[in-house]
């Protein structure tokens, strides 16, 4: 039992167009939030970090990429792979959320460059077009129209009007019917959660991809300001701290059992490997410390908001409306921010 997707055609992509078609997986695998976790251990704790992936182009061994996870949804799944030398992709039960969508939209990109398009199935139901190719123009400035991916024998017929974009937060929200299934009492006049680009801070670069909501800039000004006050006075920055992060010694023990504690307490809440590593090498620097005390701060500012996610249940079908309460999704959004170095800058000067 369980979710499986596949491309019923040919992958084998024409050699004028593998660089075309490794640019184009790579950028589908970088905005559909599939990562890696890595698990490291320091001082007695261990914790899983996230590493976007980086395909592999060469080698047989080397040219394997392996994944399984979702930032979106924050589950994983069976490991899919991609072969950087013959460009085939395969993978094995896929869910039904995010993770889902992403493979769909890879396994569409077959269809683009076979002459005689097939199908990518879901078990053994065709998918529409409409949203992945829709995305996929979205992301490529492309025009791609049923014609495109229609079998040699329908393409006289197929349409040639362009797949209507869609936009990645719109790609990857949710509606299916077991998405708000559960509802605590005192929740359940909140809005359903839906993702926006909001949840999606980690890739703003200031284009129009990512566009920041008022509300996030507004709350991030307030950071910012509580930021200033740590930096200016010594005491301010022990008050909002916790009183950690006041030893350069004590730096990495405490952020590891901040970080571990988070998770504990809001669960599968992951910080950026790289982000990881940049603070603890630049532990020396105050700018560093205070966004790690404000971090702190931020965690017991939300737990209550927070304290639902202990209603999950089975994570693959609990409500978005848990998963995603605010609380989380507040300590979710600092930690994007943080490792996200160019919106880092905007919002904290570092």
């Amino acid at each position: 039992m369980g979710t499986f997707v596949d491309y019923n055609g040919s992958m084998e992509i024409p050699e004028k167009k593998r660089e075309e078609f490794l640019f184009r997986v790579q950028k589908i695998v970088e905005l559909g939030g599939l990562m890696k976790l890595k698990k490291v251990s320091m001082h007695g704790i261990e914790l899983f970090l996230l590493r976007p992936l980086e395909l592999s182009k060469d080698g047989v061994a080397a040219g394997i990429t392996t994944f399984n996870f979702s930032y979106f949804e924050d589950d994983a799944w069976e490991t899919a792979r991609f072969s950087g030398k013959d460009l085939y992709l395969c993978s094995e039960k896929v869910g039904e959320r995010e993770f889902y969508d992403a493979m769909i939209a890879l396994y569409s990109l077959y269809a683009i460059y076979d002459e005689n398009p097939g199908w990518v199935i879901d078990n053994d139901r065709k998918i529409p077009w409409e949203q992945s190719m829709g995305w996929i123009n979205h992301l490529f400035g492309t025009k791609y129209c049923p014609k495109d991916v229609a079998p040699i024998k329908q393409k006289e017929n197929a349409e040639t009007e362009p797949f209507s974009e869609v936009t990645t937060s719109e790609y990857f929200r949710q509606t299916g019917y077991t998405v708000f299934w559960y509802l605590s009492g005192e929740d359940i006049m909140k809005p359903d959660y839906i993702l926006t680009d909001d949840d999606r801070l980690y890739w703003w670069d200031g284009t129009n991809e990512v566009i920041i909501s008022e509300n996030v800039i507004t709350l991030f000004e307030e950071y910012k300001l509580l930021f200033k006050s740590m930096l200016e006075n010594e005491l301010t920055f022990k008050e909002i701290s916790g009183d950690y992060f006041c030893k350069v010694e004590d730096f990495t023990q405490e952020f590891i059992e901040i970080l571990s504690d988070i998770d504990e307490k809001y669960k599968r809440i992951f910080s950026f490997e790289s982000m990881f590593y940049e603070f603890i090498e630049n532990k020396d620097k105050v700018e560093y410390r205070a966004a790690a005390g404000l971090l702190y701060y931020l965690s017991k500012r939300y737990a209550k908001e927070g304290k639902i996610i202990e209603k999950c249940g089975s994570w693959d079908i609990a409500s978005k409306n848990v998963i995603c309460n605010e609380g989380r999704m507040r300590i979710k959004q600092y930690l994007a921010v943080l490792a996200n170095k160019k919106l880092r800058e905007k919002f904290f000067g570092f």
